[in-house]
C-alpha cells in the first residue's frame, strides 16, 4: 500500500472515527491483517519516485530525492524507465494527473 500524507489515525480500522472510511483496509483488518510497520519520507517527493521509477529513492540521481523543480532536472537517471514507459510497451495508454513534484526543470513560458 501507497499512501501520500497519510497516518494511521486516518485509517477507520485503527482509529474510529476516522475522517474518511479505509473499508477495504478495515476488511483485512477484521480478519487478522494489521498494517502496524510503515516506512515513510518527511516529504513526498520520494515516494512518488519510487512509485514512478520501481527504484528506492537513494538510486535517483539526487539522494534523498528533490523537491519541486529542480536546477539538478529529473530525478530520474538518464536510461531509467519509468512505469508509464513499461505499461507503454504492455499495450496500455497511460496519464500523469496531479503533483508530481519529482523534480525537473521549469522552461521559461511552458
Amino acid at each position: 500500500i501507497l499512501a501520500d500524507d497519510v497516518g494511521i489515525g486516518d485509517i477507520s480500522a485503527y482509529t474510529p472515527g476516522a475522517q474518511v472510511a479505509t473499508p477495504a483496509i478495515s476488511s483485512l483488518a477484521g480478519m487478522g491483517m494489521r498494517f502496524t510497520h510503515a516506512h515513510g519520507h518527511r516529504t513526498c517527493a520520494p515516494s512518488r519516485y519510487e512509485l514512478l521509477s520501481g527504484s528506492y529513492v537513494y538510486r535517483g540521481k539526487k539522494p534523498g530525492g528533490m523537491w519541486y523543480l529542480s536546477p539538478a532536472g529529473s530525478q530520474f537517471r538518464p536510461g531509467q524507465r519509468s512505469i508509464a514507459a513499461a505499461f507503454g510497451d504492455a499495450g496500455y495508454d497511460t496519464i500523469m494527473l496531479g503533483k508530481t513534484g519529482i523534480g525537473g526543470v521549469m522552461e521559461e513560458g511552458k
